[in-house]
């Protein structure tokens, strides 16, 4: 365990924000926007709160979703008081600048509390990374509302015979005067309902033939239907809805990108919402392991602690070292996107306290790497190894508190059922590993390419698990 224990000791935040280390006012506005976000959190009783949240969830009323009151007035608290959004805006457009490197440890942070409100809170930053990417001044009054948080976003992808193959959506799009008539319906839509704000993928019809894909940006609920909001096993009070779009208009300004390409578009928008994945697993790992622990530490059987008998300890030491290969995962797609975006300097690391052989990787294998077709790789295996990890890692959990961990009212398991999502949502594991695959030839490309994968001591029991269910995943290069 020597070489795990030192893996376990680094900071990675640290780490791969080095490159910023020049910027300290932005470093110290992250930590104070963490302290300022916890003692909302805390002073909300939001972690006790969430189990009643999750037993009344979201309900759809005469055609309205309605969530419980507290839980919109700790979200309010968030995004409109504390304007969460407004970190992610440019500084020439009144905001911080936050990467993706910034949105980590607030990712893990409220996911530590609770799943809905992470995904309920940060609805617009995903939505507002595209708008600034193919940013046009119609896109103003959307992104400033996202910032001051009038804006819940949501997004209207997915349909009922195209869930990850997305160009096989049947939705449209038709240009009439200065205006496009949208119609389809979508389904599995987070926020759906609630939302007022939300992109729309869709074919793009000319003369009634079928030219690409369009991707727009839908605001206001004019002519959207709620039909239903699904019944979930997890993050109940987050509303999963399927929507109709009925003759839905929209100026033709609100096109997102070129016309016909909106398929393209949407994977590049996916990258960030992926390595949100990979921080919610970290954060909600961290929370059942201090739950698991705390039990362990007061539960009695046979005279004694359970934590002191060999299986549940050598469980708990699983947890805890598994987290910090969680982060590392995290922190190195984030890295990498935001090298890819925002065209980051990687020749000033300060890596003084980490080992020569990451310092090779990080200053050869990642800047080499990274480009257009690569970034996939960094974020899908960051998705797909913190998301089936952290379900191996809430098993075990939920075992430690034995069948306490079978009910439903226990937090440890409203966050292993809210858990089950991550290797599902935003690109399912199969797809990833597929996308994982798919890059080998470009890094065989490139000329002594280091693993930074590598740099992960031994494998634990529960890399072992995931590569029997996906094989090669772990393949050194």
């Amino acid at each position: 365990m020597e070489n795990e224990t030192q893996f376990s000791n680094f900071d990675f935040f640290d780490i791969f924000t080095s490159v910023l280390k020049h910027d300290t006012d932005k470093i110290n506005l992250l930590n104070d926007v963490l302290t300022t976000l916890k003692e909302v959190l805390d002073r909300n009783n939001v972690q006790e709160r969430s189990l009643e949240w999750d037993e009344i969830g979201a309900k759809l009323i005469n055609g309205k979703v309605i969530l419980p009151d507290t839980f919109e007035n700790v979200l309010r608290e968030l995004v409109v008081d504390n304007q969460l959004a407004l970190l992610f805006l440019p500084e020439d457009m009144g905001g911080y600048g936050f990467t993706n490197l910034f949105a980590g440890p607030i990712i893990d942070l409220i996911s530590q509390y609770d799943f809905s409100l992470r995904i309920a809170s940060m609805s617009g930053i995903g939505i507002s990374n595209l708008l600034l990417k193919y940013y046009k001044e119609p896109f103003d009054n959307a992104l400033q509302g996202f910032a001051d948080g009038s804006r819940i976003g949501y997004v209207a992808f997915t349909e009922p015979q195209a869930g990850s193959n997305l160009k096989n959506i049947k939705s449209t799009s038709e240009l009439d005067g200065d205006e496009y008539i949208l119609n389809g319906t979508k389904i599995y839509i987070s926020n759906g309902g609630y939302g007022n704000t939300g992109l729309f993928l869709c074919n793009n019809l000319v003369n009634g033939k079928v030219e690409g894909t369009n991707v727009f940006l839908v605001e206001g609920n004019e002519n959207i239907t709620t039909l239903r909001l699904e019944k979930k096993s997890g993050i109940r009070v987050n509303p999963t809805a399927q929507l109709l779009f009925d003759n839905v208009r929209v100026p033709k300004e609100n096109l997102i990108g070129e016309i016909g390409q909106g398929y393209n578009k949407v994977l590049e928008r996916l990258q960030g919402m992926r390595i949100a994945v990979a921080f919610q697993s970290s954060g909600a790992t961290k929370r059942v392991y201090q739950l698991a622990k705390n039990y362990a530490e007061t539960r009695e059987q046979f005279g004694k602690t359970i934590g002191s008998f060999n299986d549940v300890s050598r469980k708990l030491d699983s947890i805890k070292s598994q987290i910090s290969r969680l982060e590392y995962y995290a922190y190195l797609s984030a890295y990498a996107l935001d090298i890819s975006n925002y065209n980051l300097p990687t020749d000033n690391l300060n890596l003084s306290k980490v080992p020569v052989n990451l310092t090779n990787i990080v200053n050869q294998s990642v800047p080499a790497g990274i480009d257009h077709n690569l970034t996939p790789y960094f974020v899908s295996n960051a998705k797909l190894y913190c998301s089936e990890t952290c379900n191996s890692l809430m098993y075990d959990a939920c075992q430690i508190f034995g069948g306490l961990g079978f009910i439903s009212e226990t937090e440890v398991n409203k966050i292993a059922r809210d858990s089950r999502v991550l290797s599902i949502y935003d690109g399912t594991s199969e797809i990833h590993h597929w996308i994982i695959n798919r890059s080998q030839k470009i890094i065989e490309s490139i000329d002594k390419f280091v693993n930074p994968y590598n740099f992960i001591p031994n494998q634990t029991v529960y890399d072992k698990m995931l590569e029997l269910k996906f094989p090669g995943i772990f393949n050194k290069i």
